[in-house]
């Protein structure tokens, strides 16, 4: 078996051509060239560019083409088949061991699923909690009887005297429970209402009274036409004493009296009791009264 590799290597030599001149024309790098001459094909990219190469180094050469790629198959294939056998002659212990990319993916998935378990199981575990309190509150209310809510309540001593009745007793004898309520009612019924609606009428009479009692005997309203100078006395003590501006007023409470003095009796408006007073006197006159509830009263 002639060896290609060889055949290119001593023509390429007998006609002095470097492999970089034959890499320039080709466009074949030179370490492809450098490959094929020494006959390392698996360095070759593979398939029809082996072929290709090949072609092209020979007919650079002026070698047979054809002739050339069939010595290249021939010896590629002796090369593959004694590769193989090589492979399968290995023992087990010696076969290579999966690629550290392929054992990294099994270690990843691993983790994967086992962190997607554990997360199911906590989802699980969380929803079978929240269930259960639920379902304790539904039973405990299952079983509450309906009759004993809906009943009304009954007073606890008229509940004694229904089942002290039940019993047997002796004649003439009254039981304690008896006795009791018979001394807690009423012996007229009809009579306990018109007494407790004469007591509300009585408190209510009291506290109108007292109403009346509280409330001044005396409301004055003072309003100012022009300004004018007051002095207020009320139930003996001073209240107030100023000038007052036209529109302003000014309102006075008493129980017994108020005494007031007026710098212009022209310019102020009196009303006691919401009832308007006469006039007090002429424009620039001082006046000096007493209001009592008997009435107006000048002062000296």
């Amino acid at each position: 078996m002639r060896a290609v590799g060889e055949t290119l290597r001593k023509e390429r030599e007998a006609r002095g051509v470097s492999l970089q001149e034959i890499s320039e024309e080709t466009k074949i790098s030179m370490r492809f060239l450098r490959a094929i001459e020494e006959e390392h094909f698996d360095r070759l990219p593979g398939g029809v560019f082996n072929k290709n190469f090949v072609r092209q180094y020979a007919r650079y050469l002026g070698l047979d083409e054809e002739t050339a790629v069939q010595d290249y198959l021939r010896i590629a294939g002796a090369n593959r088949e004694s590769s193989e056998g090589e492979k399968c002659a290995l023992p087990l212990e010696m076969q290579p061991s999966p690629s550290g990319r392929g054992y990294f993916r099994i270690v990843l998935s691993a983790i994967c699923l086992g962190a997607l378990a554990v997360g199911l199981v906590y989802g699980l575990y969380r929803l079978k909690n929240r269930v259960a309190p639920s379902t304790a509150t539904v039973g405990g209310l299952s079983t509450t009887p309906v009759a004993a809510s809906s009943a009304p309540s009954i007073p606890s001593s008229v509940g004694a005297a229904a089942v002290a009745s039940t019993e047997p007793s002796s004649p003439g004898l009254a039981t304690p429970a008896e006795s009791n309520l018979a001394g807690s009612a009423p012996e007229n019924p009809t009579e306990a209402a018109p007494r407790g609606r004469n007591a509300g009428e009585g408190k209510l009479q009291e506290t109108g009274i007292a109403r009346q009692e509280s409330e001044p005997a005396l409301d004055l309203r003072i309003a100012s036409v022009a300004p004018v100078w007051l002095s207020i006395t009320t139930d003996g003590q001073e209240h107030w004493r100023g000038t007052l501006q036209p529109r302003q007023t000014k309102q006075v409470k008493a129980s017994d009296s108020i005494r007031l003095t007026v710098g212009d009796a022209g310019a102020v408006e009196l009303s006691l009791n919401g009832n308007s007073l006469p006039p007090l006197g002429r424009p620039g006159e001082v006046k000096r009264f007493t209001i009592t509830p008997q009435g107006l009263e000048p002062s000296p």
